[in-house]
């Protein structure tokens, strides 16, 4: 691995054997600092000093940045692997993002829900919030996990599955039902650790924009003081900035036609007010 910066620098020689494996095509950098002419921003990791979300999305957007870790988080050494390894070999994560992301103890403590249509929803919601429950540390999550579960499930039906025309997405409103092919559920994944929760969903589509999902995580628009949202195909609308919002590690991976997958974690046995203080970690793969 190759750093510029000194807090880069620093990471990677108290990480050396930890992060051995890391290849030298990939660019360990300190925020603030640009990657050389030669070198992508998607295939650079930052190291951030507390930077907040407006100013962490305006590095992705300008640089092209895909992979920042807060020089607060406590395992450096699993982000910059896990950064590598999507910078390298994203389908690989996506086929394992579960254990790759979280560890491989989670394997008693999983769980997969699939879905196919907006009858589900309660079903849905309550089988979440029952897992939510009976996962220890985790009590003070049950309203951001509901609000996101929610907002996932949305996504996964209403904005990701492609639309021949402008009308057809138009016809899916809210408030009547809609299914997908049951052949190819959308899907949450729950799993947690000791230390750590995730909540995650897939869909078989693969339709999100890269450009979109970053524009969506930026500040909302005003118009006369009040918030305007713009919704848009892909699964690019609210949502997305509310995912990113609660959570301490956001994770976006897309296969192109494919599959997108959300992934929010968030920190067990810790209050609100330590849990709005901590930084977020960000990773995106389009591939």
């Amino acid at each position: 691995m190759k750093t510029i910066g000194s807090k880069s620098l620093a990471i990677a020689q108290g990480l050396k054997a930890s992060i051995a494996s890391v290849p030298d095509s990939v660019l360990l950098l300190d925020s603030g600092e640009s990657c050389p002419g030669d070198v992508l921003g998607n295939s650079c990791i930052v190291v951030a000093d507390g930077l907040g979300i407006v100013e962490l999305i305006s590095q992705c957007q300008i640089n092209g940045f895909r992979h920042v870790i807060q020089n607060t988080t406590s395992e450096f050494a699993r982000e910059i692997l896990l950064g590598s390894q999507l910078i390298g070999s994203p389908e690989a994560v996506m086929k394992e993002y579960g254990r790759t992301i979280m560890g491989a103890t989670i394997s008693n403590n999983e769980m997969i829900i699939p879905f196919t249509s907006t009858t589900e929803k309660d079903q849905t919601m309550d089988t979440i919030l029952k897992y939510i429950k009976g996962t220890k540390g985790a009590g003070l999550l049950e309203d951001a996990a509901h609000l996101i579960s929610d907002e996932m499930f949305t996504n996964a039906l209403f904005n990701a599955p492609p639309a021949v025309t402008k009308e057809e997405r138009a016809g899916r409103s809210r408030g009547k039902a809609f299914a997908i092919d049951p052949k190819m559920p959308a899907k949450f994944h729950l799993a947690h650790n000791d230390n750590q929760l995730m909540i995650a969903c897939e869909d078989p589509f693969g339709t999100l924009q890269e450009l979109g999902l970053l524009k969506s995580l930026q500040p909302p628009e005003t118009d006369n003081g009040l918030i305007t949202v713009k919704q848009g195909p892909g699964g690019a609308g609210i949502g997305m900035r509310l995912m990113f919002n609660y959570c301490t590690e956001f994770y976006v991976l897309c296969r192109k036609t494919q599959k997108t997958v959300f992934v929010c974690v968030f920190p067990l046995h810790q209050s609100e007010k330590v849990k709005a203080l901590m930084s977020k970690n960000f990773h995106v793969a389009f591939f």
